[in-house]
């Protein structure tokens, strides 16, 4: 009753759903006694952005130093909208391509985006009525000014 199910098939012969699941699960110290899981480091990076940069977007280029590896450029994309605190993570492989070592595969880097102070107060709406009653105030204003 499987009518050329593959799955079910695969089911039946393998005992399992998932061709990769004995492949997967087999732990680092089947191989090596003395293995140890490597510690993620993870390195922070504060990254100043203007309100400006943070309502618009922004190209920014962050130096990061990756330990017992060099010091790197790299461009961190700000998106539009993005608020004080927004982390971005990206891996130390990201960062240092082919020149990152075996023992920092695990590493990331977190770029953390904070808000440089600035001299504007933000009038907050809250009700997203007032938003359309304000677009049709400036949209009667223009009207009258032909």
């Amino acid at each position: 009753g499987m009518n050329g199910n593959s799955d079910a098939i695969f089911m039946r012969v393998f005992g399992t759903d998932n061709p990769f699941q004995e492949v997967f699960q087999v732990s680092g110290e089947f191989f090596d006694p003395h293995y140890v899981e490597p510690v993620p480091v993870v390195l922070h990076k504060e990254v100043d952005c203007t309100l400006e940069e943070m309502c618009v977007g922004a190209l920014k280029i962050v130096e990061v130093v990756i330990p017992g590896t060099g010091t790197f450029d790299v461009t961190v994309e700000i998106k539009p909208g993005w608020t004080d605190g927004t982390e971005l993570s990206m891996s130390a492989r990201e960062i240092a391509q082919e020149s990152c070592p075996k023992e920092h595969y695990t590493t990331k880097c977190l770029f953390i985006m904070r808000q440089l102070p600035h001299d504007l107060s933000l009038i907050h709406i809250s009700e997203p009525t007032r938003l359309l009653s304000i677009s049709y105030a400036v949209f009667c204003l223009k009207k009258k000014k032909k």
